[in-house]
């Protein structure tokens, strides 16, 4: 997870402290450990990666963006900064996450992690095979609210 996380960190200096726009393609076949969706949803929902930095790291990305702050009139404070460097992040930083939809793991990842539905565009690149169709519909029957009448 340590060299995860030492990958988000550099895609932050250049999306955030560089403010150079860059794609960050991950995938379902990518999930070592399951702390690796829960950092990607937080990237979805927020921006930040909790705990991600040091205290030494932050204070060095906050020496790196000075000029920038300055420049946008933002508070010279930590948490300010901070903010500003994660808006930079959110604003430069795109993420593609592709994930097969067949089988479980596509519905439980959706379900543990709502941002992956909320803070995402879904495209279709492929038909859907009729297994999967049958599957989503027989889920959605057997486990959603839907009325008695419908069901038939």
């Amino acid at each position: 997870h340590r060299e995860f996380l030492d990958d988000l960190k550099k895609m932050y200096e250049i999306a955030g402290t560089k403010a150079q726009p860059l794609t960050f393609l991950f995938s379902d076949t990518e999930i070592v450990e399951e702390s690796f969706l829960e950092d990607v949803a937080n990237i979805l929902s927020s921006g930040e990666v909790p705990n991600l930095y040091t205290g030494d790291e932050l204070n060095a990305i906050r020496a790196s963006i000075d000029k920038a702050a300055k420049e946008a009139k933002v508070q010279q404070n930590p948490e300010a900064m901070y903010d500003f460097f994660i808006s930079r992040v959110r604003q430069n930083l795109h993420v593609v996450f592709c994930l097969s939809y067949i089988g479980t793991s596509f519905a439980d990842y959706c379900r543990m992690y709502p941002s992956l539905v909320s803070g995402t565009t879904a495209i279709w690149l492929l038909s859907w095979p009729g297994e999967a169709l049958t599957e989503v519909a027989l889920k959605f029957l057997s486990e959603g609210s839907l009325e008695e009448i419908y069901r038939a």
